[in-house]
């Protein structure tokens, strides 16, 4: 009885971890497997939404300084809307380290 009984457990338990992305980091064991059931793995995700972000960004820099100006980035929302906050340096212009860092750091 108690082999069948764990016998049983690891057979439940093991389709969970096959599913946890090892790349990726969990709060929990259940986010992880509600992730890789139902979206892509959070580095693929996280890839994609880099790349175009940096399409984005290159499309919004129209004098092609490497910078964005509060005028420039009112083609991206998210950038636009949280100016101020990104730019770290404060001198009226946000560049991609500034984005990307502020993106990270709020999207988790």
């Amino acid at each position: 009885m108690i082999v069948k009984t764990l016998l049983t457990l690891i057979s439940l338990a093991f389709p969970l971890y096959t599913l946890a992305d090892p790349g990726a980091i969990y709060d929990n064991m259940e986010e992880s497997v509600m992730h890789e059931t139902y979206h892509e793995p959070l580095h693929v995700r996280d890839k994609a939404a880099h790349e175009k972000g940096s399409i984005d960004f290159a499309k919004a820099d129209k004098n092609k300084d490497e910078k964005l100006t509060k005028k420039e980035a009112k083609i991206l929302p998210s950038v636009s809307k949280n100016f101020e906050l990104i730019d770290a340096d404060k001198d009226g212009t946000v560049d991609r380290d500034e984005i990307h860092i502020y993106m990270s750091n709020t999207n988790r």
